[in-house]
């Protein structure tokens, strides 16, 4: 499974858009929706607020 479709799946079964992630990380939900189609990926930075985004829901999760 690649690291967006990590992203999308866990996003959804946490019930929260795109916007909404974006919004935490203070990015667009367009660069969200690239993530996720795997056209880019964040940057190390971004990788940890990721984990730690969503009261921590995806912690562990996205280097599995």
């Amino acid at each position: 499974m690649t690291f967006g479709q990590k992203l999308k799946k866990l996003r959804t079964e946490t019930k929260i858009t795109q916007k909404d992630l974006a919004d935490e990380l203070h990015v667009t939900f367009q660069t969200v929706s690239k993530w996720e189609s795997d056209i880019n990926e964040p940057n190390f930075s971004t990788l940890t607020a990721i984990e730690r985004s969503n009261n921590n829901s995806f912690e562990g999760h996205i280097y599995e």
